[in-house]
């Protein structure tokens, strides 16, 4: 979905780049280390505390910084052997950039209030996390470094899975397509192993659900084919959004639902789904200028949706 919205943006006079939350993960020896003096459970990469949240902030920085000056530096993460590639590897991203998506999991969660941290989710809490200290460590974290990277959102985008048990089917799939990496490899995660890494997101994931921070939710289906999408007024700033900014959003929604409409690929024979886009901002009805299908044009526009 992200390359697809990056490509329409870039076609539409936007050039866009395209970052993921998951290529700023921690190196595998940070991660041991971090596992060694806060807690066993860190060391598997995802939940928050586990990126390089500065990293990620600096790679943001340089996209975005209007005096230009070469290419933008970015890590990559190899996830067939679970650790960040080489330097060499990473990617170089040149400019001039107006629009930068960052994808990921988690993007734009905020902390659960601390009442909600007493009962564990599931056995993994249960029997890994006894005292609740991991999770009430990885819930700190959105209260913190996570929230200043995430505070620089424009616009938050949730595609909304129809259920929490049909993401481990989707893992599975993941697991199945990874490729051997030239700097390691490892077999795919049998159904137990996978089941226990999944558990590590469930809290979060079922938290973001339930809070629905996010300007807008797609709703996909079991075959990941979204349905309908509902932007919702803006739950940051309000005022803070301009006449230009909430054209953006609305053009940023109408092709989010091209892509989707258009791109999917799916078997011969099996029938487009219609997918719907509902604009429920009330501000569009004050601004009769809104010029939801011109591009914009302002200078080195910083919209990250995830």
């Amino acid at each position: 979905m992200a390359a697809r919205l990056a490509r329409e943006l870039t076609r539409e006079g936007c050039p866009t780049a395209v970052l993921s939350l998951d290529d700023f993960y921690l190196r595998r020896s940070e991660r041991t280390q971090l596992a060694r003096d806060v807690h066993p459970l860190l060391v598997t990469r995802g939940v928050p505390g586990t990126h390089d949240v500065g990293l990620a902030l600096s790679s943001l920085a340089g996209l975005i910084d209007t005096r230009g000056g070469g290419p933008t530096i970015v890590p990559v993460f190899d996830k067939a052997c679970g650790d960040r590639a080489p330097d060499r590897d990473w990617r170089h991203i040149g400019g001039p950039i107006e629009v930068v998506i960052v994808e990921g999991w988690c993007i734009g969660a905020r902390a659960q209030p601390a009442s909600d941290l007493m009962l564990p989710v599931n056995d993994l809490e249960r029997e890994e996390d006894p005292d609740g200290h991991w999770r009430r460590y990885v819930n700190d974290q959105l209260s913190s470094g996570y929230r200043e990277l995430f505070a620089r959102l424009n616009l938050c985008v949730l595609l909304r899975a129809p259920s929490f048990e049909i993401i481990q089917y989707w893992r599975a799939e993941q697991e199945a397509g990874l490729q051997r990496s030239r700097h390691g490899s490892r077999l795919p995660m049998d159904p137990d192993a996978l089941h226990r890494f999944i558990s590590h997101y469930e809290r979060l994931t079922r938290w973001m659900h339930r809070d629905e921070l996010a300007d807008l939710v797609v709703d996909l289906d079991a075959k990941r084919i979204p349905s309908v999408a509902v932007l919702a007024p803006p739950v940051r700033a309000p005022m803070a959004h301009s006449l230009k900014r909430r054209a953006q959003r609305i053009r940023c929604c109408r092709a989010i639902g091209a892509r989707a409409q258009h791109a999917e690929a799916r078997p011969p024979g099996q029938a487009t789904q219609p997918w719907t886009c509902r604009l429920q901002y009330p501000y569009a009805a004050q601004s009769p200028r809104l010029p939801a299908l011109s591009p914009l044009r302002s200078p080195r526009t910083r919209f990250l949706a995830g």
